[in-house]
């Protein structure tokens, strides 16, 4: 399946921020040195691009930034390929935008498929992407757990299904960021050898109202 034009704009489908040739070239020269490439890939034609150059890499686990709009032949690929995705669940409700650029029925169902990601074995991680987005983290997570801002909800109803417990969203922000920084043996979770990497907060988040936790202090 191809990438195709904007809905709101058929004359384009956006533009990359270097050549194909340049950023293969690049990803080699890092995967060669046995570095980690962490790539941004919003759209999916930015996306069939770095599916194809990750494939031809031999080296370390490779992340793709954001994976905002994935089609459903593309979740195969990364299945098979198994970069981590590293997420920004508070993009749901920033771009309220995205439906009216991919069309409302075609493709917005694409995107932002933080479950079938978990669903087909899909390493992942969360954050915020400040300062672009807010710094504090119990939006992020309020946003993964509701699909919801605190006011209005652009397309929650159509997209709902991509919700994560708040249990899961913890576990992707601690162990799978942890994971997605080749630190799992050091950060993620309190075990034995690992650094003494925590916060304390004034809330309990199993316990208060969701509404609530981006009051939460630390």
């Amino acid at each position: 399946m191809a990438s195709e034009p904007y809905s709101d704009d058929p004359s384009t489908s956006g533009y990359p921020t270097i050549d194909k040739e340049r950023l293969q070239k690049i990803s080699e020269d890092v995967d060669n040195m046995g570095m980690q490439l962490a790539i941004h890939a919003i759209g999916d034609k930015t996306l069939d691009m770095l599916i194809e150059i990750y494939s031809r890499l031999r080296g370390r686990r490779h992340r793709i930034e954001h994976a905002s709009m994935v089609r459903d032949d593309q979740l195969e690929r990364l299945r098979m390929l198994r970069p981590v995705l590293v997420l920004q669940p508070h993009f749901v409700v920033t771009d309220w935008w995205a439906r009216e650029r991919l069309g409302e029925k075609k493709r917005s169902k694409w995107l932002y498929r933080f479950r079938d990601f978990t669903r087909n074995d899909i390493p992942i991680a969360l954050s915020t992407n400040a300062p672009v987005e807010p710094l504090n983290p119990w939006k992020t997570i309020y946003v993964a757990v509701t699909r919801r801002s605190f006011g209005e909800a652009p397309y929650c109803e159509e997209t709902e299904e991509h919700s994560f417990t708040l249990e899961e969203t913890l576990h992707y922000y601690t162990i799978g960021s942890a994971y997605a920084l080749l630190e799992e043996d050091l950060l993620g979770s309190l075990d034995v050898g690992k650094y003494a990497d925590f916060i304390v907060v004034d809330k309990d988040p199993f316990e208060t109202d969701v509404k609530n936790w981006k009051r939460s202090k630390s």
